[in-house]
């Protein structure tokens, strides 16, 4: 199935025009994907709902289905690829699982368990052999899980990070980029009472420091669901009510600044926003349950290019994009260069 949306960013004369195709890949009915990761230019890994767990090697054009036996109730809501063979899942809710894989998905390692039943992961992402993994609070501050080994190990840090939760306040697992790792800090949004994003620097102890986002927040379904900083000083942070994900109310706001201060774009996208990510500085995608949209001036404009729903996006080394969701499918949405008006 194939089909096209065609100069759909004529908002301004000036305005690139991009010409976008959405390529379906994959359709699983009853599947929830919600992780979604890249290697290189061809290798694609997706997790998802039902122990669901798929491996691409081609760019997405055929797909190996490598869920790991025993784990079929479990929802794996993030993945990290670091090659073909080579991936990290981890589930949302309780018990709390992470497995690696080193062999393609052939066979899975238990790395971490935890049976509390207040523990609910939300999202990992790692920077080379380091990665990080945020989980909602308990008993007031944010959980969070640390390794150094592409995954094989983790190590509980939250004591030592000192990341203190206001009541009520949440972190979200809607496509595991609520949490991000760049140059050298780490960068986690929360919503629900309050929505705030906070970043600390890496090279040693010092403590996450609560950076002020104007985005929506009061209620449990309420605030920044994905971050993506194109370096450390311009990013993007996007969120909503996933329910009332139609209202694109102060759901989207940019920084300059490595998050000192905030602005709303001029063309907000078009409704809640699960995911976002930067494509190159000019061009970016944000997609979630009511939509996907796509900028080509830095974030300043926005234009809806399909109203079908998605959860995640990863992008390749070579700029390519792909889009999953709850209704078991998987897209490449491809991008020609601007088009001379």
């Amino acid at each position: 199935m194939r089909y096209f949306i065609l100069n759909m960013l004529s908002l301004l004369l000036c305005y690139p025009v991009y010409s976008q195709s959405f390529d379906l890949l994959v359709n699983k009915p009853g599947v929830s994907f919600r992780g979604l990761d890249t290697h290189e230019e061809h290798t694609v890994w997706v997790s998802g709902s039902e122990g669901t767990v798929g491996r691409s090697a081609d760019g997405g054009d055929t797909w190996t289905w490598v869920s790991p036996q025993g784990y079929e109730a479990f929802d794996f809501r993030d993945i990290e690829a670091f090659s073909a063979e080579q991936a990290v899942i981890v589930s949302a809710g309780s018990p709390a699982v992470i497995l690696s894989t080193e062999d393609g998905g052939t066979t899975w390692v238990e790395v971490y368990r935890n049976d509390d039943s207040r523990i609910f992961l939300n999202g990992m992402d790692f920077q080379g052999t380091v990665g990080y993994i945020l989980g909602d609070p308990i008993a007031g501050q944010f959980q969070l899980l640390k390794s150094t080994d592409e995954g094989r190990t983790w190590n509980d840090v939250s004591e030592k990070s000192r990341l203190s939760a206001k009541s009520g306040e949440v972190a979200f697992a809607a496509s595991g980029s609520s949490l991000q790792l760049i140059g050298d800090a780490l960068y986690i949004g929360s919503g629900g009472s309050v929505a705030r994003l906070f970043k600390t620097e890496l090279g040693g102890d010092a403590p996450f420091k609560s950076l002020d986002v104007p985005m929506r927040s009061g209620i449990e379904s309420i605030g920044i669901f994905s971050i993506d900083f194109f370096n450390a000083h311009i990013g993007v942070v996007v969120g909503g009510d996933y329910k009332n994900d139609e209202d694109n109310h102060h759901n989207i706001w940019l920084t300059e600044n490595g998050g000192l201060s905030w602005r709303q774009p001029e063309q907000p996208v078009s409704g809640y926003r699960s995911c976002v990510k930067y494509i190159s500085d000019e061009l970016l995608v944000a997609t979630g349950t009511s939509g996907t949209d796509i900028s080509a001036d830095g974030g300043n404009t926005w234009k809806l290019i399909s109203k079908k729903s998605f959860n995640v996006i990863a992008t390749t080394n070579k700029g390519h994009v792909y889009l999953a969701g709850s209704q078991g499918d998987i897209v490449r949405l491809e991008m020609a260069n601007p088009i001379p008006r």
